[in-house]
């Protein structure tokens, strides 16, 4: 069922560049089907986080859909949670949870009376539950987890009483498009449907994606016209937002710029294991940091030779919640774990 949803939407989305003028309709087809085909193209390398591993994989282009860690030895890599196969039993075409969340969204839309009706939590969590409980068969993220739980110890099914405090995104309203055809309305599902979240840039995050395809939809915008004028209804942060991630997908492509020379996962724009000198603030044993809270580097005589994704310019972070880089140098006495404080490139080791 699922391979022959991503078919339909393979199909629909031909259809619809073929149009001169998209038509209302096909626009919220669009917008379903094009989110699953999106879905579906990234189970290959869904959960990892290493960008040269990510091109590797794909040969630089996603060009085909592959089954979970196809090209990665069958496994991927979440940072944090450690190597995996975070999609057992699907295969290239398939949805990861998240599409397969945004399908189960569709089904409680299609089968209420009154199609108009604002989402009401009481109505739409019996039959997530019923779903995600049932013969599910994909990967259950962290905060899907966690609102579980939290039902099956008694929580209401109200707003602030479930989820948890992840910042990443949980998409699932396109389905919704279908219904509401205001966006101060089409807004509110997409929270309402995020009741897995708590997090505010989360679901700002969701709110934003779901004002901008609602403009495109309904008032015929551009991509850039209608991310512009989402967030300017949002406020600052996310014009800022919005402003910052144009600049910087401006500069990757332009030729002449430093960064689009790197390659990606570029180390301080070193080459790939070019020895990195660092200075490092020593944290002493028994913190609070562990085993999987580093960040592999390899020690050699005060310098470092970056072997993963993390090497970042000085006072950058990296991963979810870190605020700086920390290293491993188990070869050095006394403190065990060090936090960079600057790093640059070196020509050789000394």
């Amino acid at each position: 069922m699922k391979s022959v949803l991503v078919l339909i939407a393979a199909v629909q989305c031909l259809c619809t560049s073929c149009a001169d003028v998209p038509t209302k309709e096909s626009r919220i087809r669009g917008a379903f089907f094009g989110s699953l085909v999106a879905d579906a193209l990234t189970l290959g390398s869904h959960y990892e986080y290493d960008a040269p591993t990510i091109k590797k994989a794909y040969g630089g282009t996603i060009s085909r859909y592959m089954g979970p860690g196809e090209m990665m030895g069958g496994s991927t890599h979440g940072v944090g949670w450690g190597r995996r196969n975070y999609h057992p039993g699907q295969k290239a075409g398939d949805q990861t949870d998240y599409g397969e969340q945004t399908i189960v969204i569709l089904e409680y839309l299609a089968q209420r009376k009154n199609k108009k009706d604002a989402i009401q939590l009481k109505d739409l969590i019996p039959h997530w539950r019923k779903r995600l409980e049932g013969d599910w068969g994909a990967w259950k993220d962290s905060q899907t987890k966690q609102t579980l739980q939290q039902l099956s110890q008694g929580a209401p099914m109200q707003k602030n009483s479930l989820g948890g405090g992840s910042n990443a995104m949980a998409l699932k309203h396109a389905g919704a498009h279908a219904v509401f055809d205001q966006e101060k309305d089409m807004a509110q599902a997409a929270r309402d449907v995020m009741f897995t979240h708590q997090n505010s840039e989360a679901l700002g995050g969701g709110e934003f994606f779901a004002r901008v395809t609602h403009k495109i939809i309904h008032e015929n915008m551009k991509p850039m016209d209608a991310m512009t004028a989402a967030a300017k209804t949002l406020g600052k942060w996310y014009v800022d937002k919005v402003q910052q991630g144009v600049t910087k997908f401006k500069e990757a492509v332009d030729p002449s710029t430093q960064l689009s020379k790197e390659a990606l996962g570029g180390r301080l724009g070193c080459l790939e294991g070019q020895p990195i000198k660092a200075d490092f603030a020593a944290i002493e044993p028994g913190s609070t940091l562990s085993e999987k809270q580093s960040w592999w580097w390899v020690e050699c005589n005060g310098f470092e030779t970056c072997r993963s994704s993390c090497c970042l310019r000085p006072g950058e972070g990296h991963g979810s919640g870190s605020s700086r880089c920390y290293v491993h140098t188990p070869k050095l006495r006394g403190a065990r774990w060090r936090r960079v404080l600057r790093a640059s490139c070196a020509q050789d080791h000394p």
